[in-house]
């Protein structure tokens, strides 16, 4: 029997047999061509281009009806790169210089591309760099008139492999495939939103010993401790037997403990919302029991499309989320274009680093128009229940002005007064949370995106594996700077809202209770845990907790106080112990 630390992308327990996945080559013979043959080699790259944008709109069909629209809009990027013009360019040149067949151009182009993304600073792009060789053996196979195989396996297994494509993540057998170990990946990886999508437990192990496995030995997944067991002996293999079984019957539990408050034990009511990004997951917030949308993300409206939304279309789709929720507050967010999320794959040639560039709100003053196409939208769908607006990454105070003056003229442009309109920010950048006194009595509401506070806070860019313990929530100058925000909100007399990872950890919640905190927004699937944690603890203690830990010099030692603290009721809970 042999362990090994693992990095997690997506959570929860798999006990099966390894089944080995070679990863795909895209490597045909070349053979020289003359001049004239060049017309009818690129008519064939084009061929195969139309081929695989068919096979590609089915997989992406396929994936909504199934899986999900979000899910789904995964292969908008496959499908964009295909039209990509510097794609098509370089096809096109190397043909001519080089004369040799389009099967092997193709190859040479698709491997200078992916690793132009691979070596990307910014983690969330260079994982791009899968999708574009995903894309590249669909490609090639077209030219070869060999079919895309599609991953069959007869038997339950855990699949381990170097890496999984997403389009071989999508058409996942979850019946048969029950966990994933993969060498690259993060979870912002397509492959690991899909895993999550699916309830597939997936981690990350980097080690030379995966090449040496047998296919058909015995391994566990242990995605909430970060652990893949290989060849576990009897005692181990019934260990977490049991503990497969009890998440299993742990989250049918909570499901029907969904419309229960969640209410300390001395009787603190935490409202806990939801953070959506499309129609698609609205049923499964309200199933869950959302008491409202805490953080309604547009950017998704906005990206892998040739041609944006008007108003009227995002007025229809902003609806459907307010009538859906009309009994309940529903918080939109204007979009957060820049940093990890643009248009097109593109368009991340246009700053050197974007996470500190023309990002949400900037880019929304960059493109006033646009800006007020949306406003105006968010407004008029205000109509049809409680709706909040909010501005993201906010820096200082004139920007707030700035805002109120767009705000007041979209609302006589639609005649919708912002008197039944909350407006207000999101807490993300240091500089605001330090300014949190003055921008309180500006805004009519706080909202802390702690993923980014977190990154801004330790100059460490989110995504990248080597980072990962600067991003531990609980680090007392991170949980200091949360507190000072919702003193300043308090005081102001104004909301003050957690969204991000943070929110929906269950280690955190009690210092997030402590710090303040009664208003959480979070993933709609960790909603039922989170309620259950917070019926479990009593204000108090986390306010004793609390004050405790802000004085604190190392992460270790909160993370032992919470857990000395806290640990049992946890443990009740299955995360215990769980690692970052």
């Amino acid at each position: 029997m042999e362990r090994y630390n693992a990095y997690i992308i997506a959570p929860g327990i798999a006990i099966a047999p390894i089944h080995t996945l070679a990863s795909p080559e895209i490597k045909p013979s070349a053979r020289s061509i003359d001049k004239v043959e060049i017309p009818r080699e690129y008519a064939r790259f084009i061929n195969a281009v139309v081929a695989t944008k068919r096979e590609l709109k089915l997989l992406k069909n396929r994936t909504a009806e199934e899986i999900g629209e979000k899910e789904a809009a995964i292969f908008d990027a496959h499908l964009m790169f295909l039209d990509d013009p510097l794609l098509h360019l370089q096809v096109s040149k190397k043909l001519e210089t080089e004369l040799v067949n389009v099967e092997a151009i193709l190859a040479r182009v698709i491997d200078e591309l992916s690793e132009s993304f691979a070596s990307l600073p910014d983690p969330v792009m260079s994982e791009r760099s899968a999708d574009i060789t995903d894309v590249g053996v669909r490609l090639v196979g077209h030219l070869q008139g060999k079919a895309t195989e599609e991953l069959v396996v007869n038997e339950p297994c855990v699949l381990s492999a170097r890496e999984i494509s997403p389009s071989t993540a999508a058409l996942l057998d979850t019946d048969k495939i029950l966990g994933l170990i993969v060498e690259t990946g993060s979870p912002t990886s397509h492959t690991a939103i899909l895993a999550h999508a699916l309830g597939i437990p997936a981690v990350v192990l980097k080690s030379e010993d995966r090449e040496e496995w047998q296919t058909g030995t015995m391994v566990v997944v242990d995605g909430l401790l970060g652990e893949v067991i290989v060849d576990p002996d009897a005692e181990t293999k019934i260990e977490y037997d049991a503990k497969a079984a009890y998440l299993i019957n742990l989250e049918l539990k909570l499901r029907d403990r969904t419309t229960l408050y969640a209410q300390t034990t001395d009787d603190l009511y935490v409202n806990v919302l939801c953070n959506l990004e499309i129609p698609s997951e609205i049923a499964v917030a309200r199933e869950n029991g959302a008491h409202g949308v805490g953080l309604y993300r547009t950017e998704y409206l906005f990206m892998n499309r040739r041609q944006l939304p008007d108003e009227e279309e995002q007025y229809r789709h902003y609806r459907v989320v307010v009538e859906a929720f009309t009994d309940l507050p529903v918080t939109i967010r204007t979009m957060d274009i820049g940093g990890d999320k643009f248009f097109s794959e593109s368009s991340i040639s246009g700053e050197m680093n974007p996470f500190l560039g023309l990002r949400a709100i900037r880019y929304s003053f960059a493109y006033p128009e646009l800006f007020r196409q949306q406003i105006r939208a968010i407004l008029r769908a205000s109509q049809h229940g409680t709706v909040k607006i909010m501005f993201p990454m906010i820096a200082c105070l004139e920007e707030v002005e700035k805002i109120k003056v767009f705000l007041a003229e979209c609302s006589e442009q639609v005649g919708v007064s912002m008197d039944n309109v909350e407006a207000g920010i999101m807490i993300e950048t240091p500089g605001a949370a330090l300014a949190a006194d003055s921008l309180a009595s500006e805004v009519e509401f706080f909202s802390i995106g702690s993923n980014d506070l977190i990154q801004y806070t330790m100059a460490a860019v989110r995504g990248n594996e080597s980072l990962n313990y600067l991003h531990n929530p609980v680090r007392p100058v991170v949980l200091n700077l949360m507190h000072s925000v919702v003193d300043a909100a308090n005081e102001a007399g104004i909301d003050t809202t957690i969204c991000g990872e943070m929110a929906s950890d269950i280690r955190v919640v009690p210092l997030l209770v402590g710090a303040g905190f009664s208003k959480f927004s979070m993933n709609p699937r960790s909603i039922p845990a989170v309620k259950e944690m917070i019926r479990r603890i009593s204000r108090k203690e986390c306010e004793d907790l609390f004050n405790e830990i802000v004085q604190m010099r190392f992460v270790d030692d909160v993370s032992k106080a919470v857990e000395e603290r806290f640990g049992s009721r946890m443990e009740d809970l299955g995360v215990a112990g769980q690692r970052r």
